[in-house]
């Protein structure tokens, strides 16, 4: 929405949604958030983004990079300010953008070791994790639960590491988990710390959408799978913004896809799926918003 100005005012326009959340060395691109307001002119006219500035309050925390990405730089939150200044009255809008730099990571396979517990394969996707770290774990299945926990030993190739980080791949040794079994916790699972907030649990994502490896367009109704990494979460196309169908080789802003029970998707802010149909990679789809769910431990 544009306000209605007065002559020479500046008129303000409205990000939908006008917060977001991403860690430290992430990204998040500011276009979905500008769709409903300018969509037809980033569709017709190719030197439109050129017309936009984009200003932080605090660079430390976060800066905006000539393709719309937030960059964040440290924790903290920034007030980024959007000025578009194609016609004779400029226009203004305002995005927070909150930087967290908190643990997170997901899990490629679990395993126990007798008389000590189970093990977590993972790999770190950022932030640190130490031994007796609090880690939350959250699976994909309404079939699993979701744990509390507490790290009891980290190693790699063998050797008992004081912490890791992104990039890692350790073994993460689960405190009192003699008990439990390795079915208790699934591939793809996600962990993350107590603080982490840009994690989302959700059945309604929405996104940006980019398909390359079809030559036919897709409409609602269309499955497809979600691939991270680790495991698939098939999805459902339910809306497309403005649009009726998705053409190969475009870009579209504002497209939702749904999960049906009991699966679920993990996701954050800014997180880049693999879009694979009949274990063909098809496309790419960039989280810029979701419906959470309530998260039962």
């Amino acid at each position: 929405m544009v306000s209605n100005p007065g002559e020479n005012e500046i008129r303000k326009f409205e990000f939908s949604p006008n917060y977001g959340i991403i860690g430290v060395g992430e990204k998040l691109n500011l276009k979905p958030y500008l769709w409903k307001v300018y969509r037809s002119f980033f569709n017709v006219r190719p030197e439109f983004p050129s017309q936009f500035t984009f200003n932080s309050d605090d660079p430390e925390v976060a800066t905006v990079d000539n393709d719309f990405n937030i960059i964040g730089n440290k924790a903290g939150t920034a007030l980024i300010t959007v000025t578009m200044n194609r016609f004779k009255n400029p226009e203004i809008g305002s995005f927070t953008i909150e930087v967290e730099d908190t643990f997170l990571g997901s899990v490629k396979d679990v395993y126990k070791i007798k008389d000590k517990g189970l093990v977590l394969e993972s790999k770190i996707l950022s932030g640190k994790l130490y031994p007796n770290d609090e880690i939350k774990v959250l699976q994909r299945s309404d079939n699993k639960n979701n744990y509390n926990m507490t790290v009891g030993q980290l190693s790699l190739f063998g050797k008992v590491l004081e912490y890791a980080e992104k990039g890692d791949e350790p073994g993460i040794l689960l405190a009192e988990t003699k008990q439990m079994s390795t079915s208790d916790i699934e591939r793809g699972a996600v962990i993350t710390s107590p603080e982490t907030k840009r994690v989302i649990v959700t059945r309604k994502v929405v996104g940006t959408l980019h398909i390359t490896g079809k030559t036919a367009p897709i409409t609602p109704g269309h499955n497809l799978q979600f691939f991270d990494g680790t495991i698939d979460v098939s999805a459902e196309l339910s809306e497309i913004f403005k649009e009726e169908e998705i053409k190969p080789d475009k870009t579209y802003h504002l497209v939702t896809f749904t999960i049906a029970a009991p699966d679920k998707l993990v996701c954050w802010y800014g997180q880049v799926f693999k879009l694979r149909e009949g274990g063909r990679e098809v496309g790419t789809f960039t989280v810029s918003d979701a419906d959470p769910m309530e998260v039962v431990f």
